[in-house]
Parts: structure tokens; C-alpha cells; sequence
């Protein structure tokens, strides 16, 4: 997406009305386009949260996987047991460089 300026009457008027500029980028990034911008209606809203709750339920499923990498390539992938994360966990690890 293009790089959108603020002209000073648009700063002005977004501190006025508490409206942050991360507001703005999310504002641009799940708003409908209208004409001469974009609006964000409550379906907007609904369609963001209900991807975000599907995203949630993959995350805390995927808590206690594993994952092993070689030479840029995934080798293989399992559920790590309690002793297996704790070996993980406090084993040094290797830097790559």
C-alpha cells in the first residue's frame, strides 16, 4: 500500500478526536473503500474478530510442537513431551552466522 501524508488539518483533527495513527493503519487495512476513503463498518468489525478467534485456536494448538530444521529445510515435526521442552528450553543454542 502507498504511504499515506497527514496535511496538518488531518493532524490536528485526529488528536482532537483521540484518533492514534496505528488507529490509521488499521483503519486502512480492514476499512471498506468508499468513495474518497474508507469507512469501517461493523461487518468490517465482525469479519476481523472472527479471524483473529480462528488464529487464536491455531496458536493454542500448536502450543507444545516442535518443529526441527536443517540446512533451510524442515526435517521433521512432533509433540514435545515436559522433559523434551525443558532439555529445549535450557540447552544453549547454537548461533548461526
Amino acid at each position: 500500500m502507498k504511504a499515506i501524508r497527514l496535511t496538518a488539518h488531518a493532524a490536528l483533527r485526529l488528536a482532537q478526536r483521540a484518533i492514534r495513527p496505528d488507529d490509521l493503519a488499521l483503519i486502512l487495512l480492514i476499512g471498506t473503500e468508499v468513495e474518497g476513503g474508507y469507512f469501517v463498518r461493523q461487518k468490517d468489525c465482525q469479519a476481523v474478530q472472527h479471524d483473529l478467534k480462528r488464529l487464536m485456536e491455531q496458536i493454542d494448538r500448536l502450543s507444545g510442537k516442535r518443529v526441527v530444521v536443517a540446512c533451510d529445510r524442515i526435517v521433521t515435526a512432533y509433540d514435545a513431551d515436559h522433559r523434551k521442552e525443558q532439555c529445549l528450553l535450557n540447552r544453549p543454542r547454537r548461533r548461526r552466522g
